[in-house]
């Protein structure tokens, strides 16, 4: 539990610590777009990791952001 508990915590402060450090209205260039959605995927992984890899129920969400 706890190491699921620290993948969304440092999930939610990163986003606001990127909600602060960029303009909400502008677009984000492509190679931050990648790198967030490649963290997007490693944060899911872990989770899928910590709760139980390709039994657990949510795991067809891996295959979405691609």
């Amino acid at each position: 539990m706890i190491p699921c508990v620290a993948i969304i915590s440092l999930s939610a402060l990163l986003n606001l610590v990127l909600q602060t450090a960029f303009n909400p209205m502008r677009r984000l260039e492509p190679a931050y777009a990648a790198a967030l959605l490649a963290l997007n995927i490693v944060e899911l992984a872990g989770l899928l990791f910590f709760t139980g890899g390709l039994q657990n129920p949510f795991s067809f969400l891996f295959s979405l952001p691609s």
